[in-house]
């Protein structure tokens, strides 16, 4: 889409993408609760009024974390309301998910202190006829590429510019225990 954008996390956080991020070259910033609310360093960066002056919106991806995972497993996630106080109070917050059932919703609501006279809730319903659930039986594991054969159209032309369908692929391995 022609942004340039940075991955945080604690692997590639370093001074030199610290310098990149503080003198804006980057858009887009792909990171983590961890990063922002627990590393000291990245966590400055965000607080620094100079530079929260310049951040346009937080998008925060998997909603559900927030209830499921915020008092248990992942408390980071319960704090993310927090992200608040980085920047002023007109920044808008995207919260998403595919599917968010109403209590779930209610309770991301108010840890992430959003309030129903300014913020609304868009609910597309889970219909979703671009996505296709197909199971693939990969015979030889993680290196069985012949598997997803169906995803490349076939036709010899020879042209090595083949337009290939835009496709996800999500991955489950199930591991049988076999009786004896």
């Amino acid at each position: 889409m022609g942004f340039s954008a940075v991955a945080v996390n604690g692997k590639t956080y370093n001074e030199s993408i610290h310098k990149e991020i503080e003198t804006l070259q980057h858009q887009v910033i792909v990171t983590s609760p961890d990063m922002c609310l627990e590393h000291n360093g990245f966590q400055k960066l965000l607080s620094d009024p100079k530079f929260a002056a310049h951040i346009s919106t937080f998008i925060i991806d998997k909603a559900h974390c927030i209830s499921q995972w915020g008092d248990k497993f992942r408390l980071v996630y319960s704090e993310l309301g927090t992200l608040h106080s980085f920047v002023s109070a007109n920044i808008p917050f995207l919260v998403t998910l595919a599917t968010l059932p109403p209590l779930v919703l209610a309770e991301v609501w108010k840890i992430m202190h959003i309030q129903s006279d300014n913020s609304y809730h868009i609910n597309l319903g889970t219909d979703r006829p671009n996505i296709t659930w197909f199971v693939q039986l990969m015979k030889g594991g993680k290196t069985n590429f012949e598997s997803l054969d169906f995803l490349v159209p076939s036709g010899g032309s020879g042209d090595d510019n083949i337009d290939l369908i835009q496709s996800m692929v999500f991955l489950m391995i199930l591991m049988l225990q076999w009786a004896r």
